[in-house]
């Protein structure tokens, strides 16, 4: 169960580079080491939980710098294959005014997911005047699509994007793939405090097997705003004979001046499709993680 305690990072300065959120905690947590020294080195390098009291904050672009450019952070080869805990993460990152960022969410693959029970992620971004955020999040195995295993593992996300400042914009993408018994519950917010702020939210999902997904996605736009965009949709690939969907989009719009969509959809592979490939000399269950794979991207 999360509780009160939060990693806060602050970024005052765009990076063009994307960010690796599993190196920006590392380096957060100072449980890999700056090159030129800014932080000295952990004395224990076991696991470690990203929690830490709620008035600590990380100011600056050092560690965000560090997460773009992993080559300056001293014996990151070495650390990254080390087991970190990263099944309770609650983190707050705001992106000051003018900033740009691009971050991937690499804090867990799936085999993670196997071997857990639990899963909880709660992050929340605040957005302040023209600042940008481009937020990727690509949770499906490497290397095929065989991953069937006795595991029940529950997986919650909670996203929240809060934009308090004018002309700031985010563009996040979830893409994620369930396996064997595991639950899936992605919950995110977008909510608009400024005017002239805009958004857009895609979530893809393919279940296999009995895999559960319960997605629930809410616009906010607050009273008296102008020239608001918000966008968010739901695309699901139910492949297992036991798999679920529940996914519900809302909207909860105070301003008349804006737009806003949702939706969601849930859909099997296209026979057409499949028997088309598989006239052309494609094996189906080749002609199948085709379809799968240009799915999730």
């Amino acid at each position: 169960m999360l509780n009160n305690d939060f990693i806060k990072i602050t970024f005052d300065k765009s990076i063009l580079k994307p960010i690796s959120l599993k190196q920006l905690l590392l380096v957060r947590m100072g449980s890999t080491t700056p090159k030129d020294g800014l932080r000295s080195p952990r004395t224990n390098l076991g696991a470690v939980r990203p929690a830490v009291p709620a008035e600590a904050s990380c100011e600056g672009l050092e560690r965000a710098h560090y997460a773009a450019h992993p080559e300056l952070v001293e014996g990151f080869e070495w650390f990254q294959n080390r087991p970190t805990d990263f099944s309770i993460v609650n983190l707050k990152i705001e992106i000051l005014d003018d900033v740009k960022i691009y971050l991937h969410d690499d804090l867990l693959d799936l085999s993670d997911l196997v071997d857990s029970k639990k899963v909880e992620h709660q992050i929340e971004f605040i957005l302040n005047r023209a600042s940008s955020l481009e937020y990727f999040m690509h949770l499906r195995p490497n290397d095929g699509l065989e991953q069937s295993t006795q595991n029940d593992c529950e997986f919650d996300k909670n996203l929240k994007l809060n934009f308090v400042g004018q002309h700031a914009f985010a563009k996040v993408r979830m893409n994620c793939l369930g396996s064997a018994q595991q639950k899936l519950n992605f919950f995110t917010e977008q909510n608009h405090l400024a005017s002239q702020s805009s958004s857009c939210l895609r979530i893809k999902s393919v279940l296999l097997e009995g895999s559960d997904l319960n997605c629930k996605s809410k616009i906010f736009v607050d009273k008296g705003l102008q020239e608001v965009f918000a966008r968010q949709i739901n695309n699901n690939l139910l492949l297992g004979s036991d798999a679920c969907v529940s996914t519900m989009p809302q909207l909860e719009v105070l301003s008349d001046n804006v737009k806003c969509k949702h939706g969601a959809t849930v859909k099997t592979l296209d026979e057409e499709q499949l028997f088309y490939m598989n006239s052309r000399g494609v094996t189906i269950k080749h002609a199948s993680d085709l379809l799968i794979n240009g799915f999730l991207h």
